[in-house]
This record gives C-alpha cells, sequence and structure tokens, in this order.
C-alpha cells in the first residue's frame, strides 16, 4: 500500500514538474514576443527617417531637382553623382521607367533598404545604403525590367 502512495506521489510530483517546465518556456516566448515588438516600434522610426530619404531621391528625379535629389547624400556620394550624371541618370530613367509615383518597403536590414517603387511604366527597385546612424545616404541604385532590358543591349559584348 506505501509503495502505491509513493507511485502515486512520484508520478504527481513528475507531472507537475513537467508542467511547471512548459509554463516557463512559455513565459519565455512570451517574453520574446515583447521584445521583437519593442524592436518592430524602433524600426518604424527608423523607417520613418529612411522613407523621407527615399523619397527626396524620387521626387528629385521626377522634378529634375538635383538639390533635393541629393540633399541627403555624403560628400563622397555627392562627388559622384554630380548634377551631369544626375541628368544623365533621370533621362534614363523618365524614358524607361516613367515617372515616380508610390513606393512600398521591401526589404530592410541593419542600413540596408530596398522600395518597391510603381513608376508609370513599370515598378522599379530602389535600394538604399544608408551611414550607420541613417543621417546620411551613402549609396542607391535603381532595377527594373525595362533598364536591364537597354542595359543588356548597351554591354551586348558578343557583337
Amino acid at each position: 500500500m506505501k509503495s502505491k502512495i509513493f507511485f502515486i506521489l512520484l508520478v504527481t510530483a513528475l507531472l507537475l514538474f513537467t508542467y511547471g517546465c512548459r509554463k516557463e518556456e512559455k513565459q519565455a516566448v512570451e517574453v520574446k514576443d515583447e521584445s521583437a515588438e519593442k524592436s518592430m516600434t524602433a524600426s518604424a522610426d527608423e523607417l520613418k527617417i529612411v522613407d523621407e530619404k527615399a523619397e527626396n531621391i524620387l521626387n528629385g528625379l521626377n522634378k529634375g531637382d538635383y538639390s533635393l535629389f541629393s540633399r541627403d547624400f555624403t560628400d563622397a556620394a555627392k562627388q559622384n553623382l554630380d548634377l551631369e550624371y544626375f541628368n544623365k541618370l533621370r533621362k534614363f530613367v523618365k524614358d524607361n521607367s516613367g515617372d515616380y509615383v508610390s513606393k512600398t518597403i521591401a526589404f530592410s536590414k541593419g542600413n540596408t533598404y530596398s522600395y518597391d517603387c510603381q513608376f508609370s511604366k513599370e515598378t522599379v527597385l530602389l535600394g538604399l545604403i544608408l551611414s550607420s546612424d541613417l543621417s546620411k545616404v551613402e549609396s542607391f541604385y535603381l532595377d527594373s525590367a525595362n533598364m536591364r532590358e537597354v542595359l543588356s543591349h548597351q554591354l551586348d559584348f558578343a557583337k
């Protein structure tokens, strides 16, 4: 009889212990979720900053406004993307993709962001690399099907 009671107490203790461990695991997951929410809040704040920089580039291209386009560039980026280059880039984008209409965030990690941008003729990918404090645009790129098609003909080495 004593061995039956001991066995029942042992099984009950093991069940309570197992239940307690599972409850602790669930609480740990909930803590992780709370920290993920905090990081999403910070990302939303960062995204506001980055969105403004992306809008300046895209609206600058639309309007032909070099000072708006390059407003957030580092000094090195401004040297590499001078007014002459800007005018060539603007013509290339307008001819192949049209006018900028809207954008949605596609990817963000660290100081790298990309947007799917709707232009009047097609969707264009805008990639941005920002300084670590997100205050300046270090580099950017534009990519689309029409742009690649035109560039592939210009870079056709088979001919």
